[in-house]
């Protein structure tokens, strides 16, 4: 995972099947918990990757195989059935993640040793929910599950946090919480393609929390405030709300306003110039900001 974490998947996967292979033939046996185990890590890497139908396998494999060796609600059981589940809701096999899901959270909400993985259950049961939001309002709703579960929220859940929670775990998990950013982003391109732009203007919005809460680069929340003063501007009618949100984001990217230019038009030019950076560089080059 260390190489993970570092960028180098291609070395990462590489590695861990070799260590699969070599573990497998050490034991004699691929029923084994320590295959379990780097089976799961090998799905974690496919689906960094997305490679979704070869991450569901390894999951699958070592779900299967921790199984024969713990207690069903045990916390290793729902590691395996955490990781299945977020690639299931990935690949938008919603039915099975949220019985996953629910077995997960149940297994976990007493540990205060394993929030990180709670949060990131939390997380993936909005995922699954937002599967099914076609309207503004609907997507807004879910902003505590999926960011923060406070008093208003799952009672159940008490004060758990979603992504939050599994943002804190910054090093190894960093690349899991980057998995899930793409995701939700990934949500906001369906939609979109279906011309749903009020889901889109909310997705952005909550894109937005959910950015703040795992410390991603300014330049970054700057081109999702942009893109959602576009969507603002261009596609829901909200001009007053737009020129809000485009003052807003240069602000936060630190720009001089041009006082004899109108607020949107330089927002709009703005978001050209990063989204152009993006496209060209990648996400490395606004990591700067």
């Amino acid at each position: 995972m260390q190489l993970i974490a570092q960028g180098s998947q291609d070395a990462g996967r590489e590695l861990l099947q070799k260590g699969i292979s070599t573990a497998v033939q050490q034991l004699g046996t691929s029923n084994h918990p320590m295959v379990a185990v780097m089976s799961n890590q090998a799905s974690v890497i496919y689906m960094i990757g997305s490679m979704y139908e070869d991450a569901e396998a390894a999951a699958r494999e070592s779900l299967t195989i921790i199984k024969n060796f713990c207690v069903p609600t045990s916390v290793e059981v729902a590691a395996c059935q955490l990781r299945l589940a977020a690639i299931l809701v990935a690949r938008q096999q919603v039915a099975e993640a949220k019985r996953l899901l629910a077995t997960v959270t149940t297994s976990l909400s007493g540990s205060e040793q394993h929030q990180d993985a709670f949060g990131e259950a939390l997380f993936y049961t909005g995922m699954c929910q937002l599967l099914g939001a076609h309207s503004y309002e609907a997507v807004r709703r879910l902003d505590d599950l999926l960011v923060e579960v406070g008093e208003a929220g799952l009672e159940a859940y008490k004060s758990a946090k979603g992504l939050r929670k599994f943002g804190e775990k910054i090093d190894l998990q960093r690349p899991l919480v980057d998995v899930a950013l793409r995701e939700h982003a990934l949500l906001r391109s369906r939609a979109e393609e279906r011309g749903e732009w009020g889901v889109v203007e909310a997705l952005l919005q909550q894109a937005l929390l959910l950015v703040k809460q795992v410390g991603v680069a300014v330049q970054l929340r700057g081109l999702l405030a942009l893109q959602l003063g576009v969507v603002q501007f261009k596609h829901r009618g909200k001009e007053e709300l737009a020129r809000e949100t485009f003052a807003a984001a240069l602000e936060a990217l630190g720009d001089t306003v041009d006082d004899s230019m109108d607020i949107v038009q330089q927002g709009l030019r703005r978001y050209e110039v990063l989204s152009d950076l993006l496209k060209r560089y990648g996400a490395g080059a606004l990591n700067q900001g």
